[in-house]
């Protein structure tokens, strides 16, 4: 078996620190840079204008117009590499303020969310931020009648087990959410009626809406909220309903709206974890 590399904790804080400090140096050493130049620049210039007869020897008298034509290439070269030379220091001022606030600022946040309680982190999301859109879940679409949908065929063989899903939202051709069914529900189901006349491979969804208390359980034990709705709203309302461990999401949250997304309470314990 091929040996797995592993980095020691350190090594990346180590990493992390070089990087840092190389980036350090650069900008440190880019200012320095700049403004040394700019200096020298600005002495050369003074240089120039108080001995011009020295700096252009070029000329045999230092004429006026020489004067003049020499302080205009002074000016030109100025101009030129000044805003160059600025613009590096700005570069660098800009970037450091830039990553030293949007730092002090993130650490403020962390900071601040590890104070809210579960409750308050809950009503600070909004549902549509977590859910599973309902396109990308597995779910039962009812387009024929309960009667013909067998269970052991086309829901626990045919979805639970060739996905491996342990929940099925069942909705009807338009997307209404109709009934909410956890794995356990059928095996318990099944469980019950093995040992009567009807033989297993023949119980349809329809007999389990039939049974009173099954059929009250795929019907009553999930909930609907709007999209607007925050998770902490969601949690509330789901606890006000027995047995509820699943949240559905309409635009509205109308049971007459099409579905839009689902939630189940495992998904609002993981995002009540400060």
């Amino acid at each position: 078996m091929p040996k797995t590399q592993s980095t020691a904790p350190g090594q990346n804080d180590s990493k992390n620190k070089d990087s840092s400090n190389l980036t350090s140096d650069l900008a440190r050493w880019t200012i320095v840079f700049a403004f040394g130049g700019i200096a020298i620049l600005g002495l050369c210039a003074i240089v120039a204008a108080a001995a011009p007869g020295t700096i252009f020897v070029f000329t045999k008298q230092g004429s006026i117009n020489d004067i003049k034509d020499g302080f205009s290439n002074i000016k030109d070269i100025l101009g030129i590499l000044l805003p160059v030379m600025s613009a590096w220091a700005g570069t660098v001022f800009a970037f450091y303020f830039t990553k030293e606030n949007f730092k002090a600022a993130s650490e403020s946040t962390a900071a601040l969310v590890k104070q809210l309680t579960p409750e308050e982190k809950l009503k600070s999301i909004l549902v549509r931020d977590v859910m599973i859109k309902i396109g990308d879940a597995d779910k039962l679409i009812l387009d024929k009648a309960a009667k013909e949908v067998k269970l052991k065929a086309d829901i626990i063989e045919a979805i639970l087990d060739a996905k491996k899903r342990e929940r099925l939202p069942i909705l009807d051709k338009e997307g209404h959410i109709q009934y909410m069914a956890h794995r356990s529900l059928f095996d318990k189901f099944i469980a019950q009626r093995a040992d009567g006349n009807k033989k297993v491979a023949n119980l349809t969804l329809e007999d389990m809406l039939s049974d009173t208390t099954f059929g009250k359980i795929l019907r009553d034990t999930h909930c609907i909220v709007a999209e607007t709705s925050s998770l902490g709203d969601a949690k509330a309302f789901m606890e006000k309903i027995e047995n509820c461990s699943d949240i559905f999401i309409t635009q509205d949250g109308k049971s007459t709206s099409k579905v839009i997304g689902w939630i189940t309470d495992v998904i609002v314990r993981q995002q009540a974890t400060v």
